[in-house]
């Protein structure tokens, strides 16, 4: 059985105090997600039944809500309004899932994606880049939409990491790391 423990550290008096705990219905499968709103924190976590759940900073469930897969890669506070609400956005093996703070789908996710991935999503700006299994990059609106122009890029096999966002002059790169030299691409 997995726990979340959050402890705050005493300045004065000195030692390690427990806030709260959490105990999921099953055995955590992944580390923890920590997201923020302008006005509150929250934890995102996943267990083995494939159930997440959303935990504000006093411990306490917001909702759970359970997935067909296993979440990859980062979670992403994805809001693209100015109501002070999380929208959450991160990738399973075959699915883009962009949630409301309720737990709820947003709009016409989750969006199936054209091929498996092992890494998850990069968020930028408005707009999101994924990159597949069939050796391609396909970037997203945060409407769900394929970018306007975006051309397919093929990608290489052999992933260190994810993508990254480069600033040079006037210009934005995505930039992968491979293992026998970084290859650029311009947005």
């Amino acid at each position: 059985m997995s726990f979340i423990h959050c402890f705050f550290e005493k300045k004065i008096a000195g030692g390690t105090n427990l806030l709260w705990t959490f105990k999921p219905d099953t055995t955590l499968i992944s580390g923890y997600h920590l997201v923020s709103s302008k006005t509150e924190n929250y934890i995102l976590c996943q267990d083995a039944a494939l159930n997440i759940y959303l935990i504000n900073s006093e411990g306490k469930t917001e909702w759970k809500k359970q997935v067909d897969e296993k979440i990859t890669g980062n979670v992403y506070n994805a809001s693209v309004s100015d109501n002070n609400r999380i929208q959450l956005l991160f990738t399973t093996i075959s699915k883009i899932y962009l949630l409301d703070q309720g737990g709820n789908n947003v709009g016409n996710y989750p969006l199936r994606l054209p091929a498996k991935t092992k890494s998850g999503a990069l968020l930028y700006d408005d707009k999101f880049f994924i990159q597949c299994q069939n050796q391609q990059l396909y970037g997203y609106e945060m409407q769900g939409k394929p970018l306007l122009g975006w051309q397919f890029i093929k990608t290489s096999d052999e992933w260190l990491s994810d993508f990254e966002i480069k600033h040079l002059s006037d210009k934005t790169f995505l930039q992968e790391l491979i293992k026998t030299k970084p290859c650029t691409f311009t947005t």
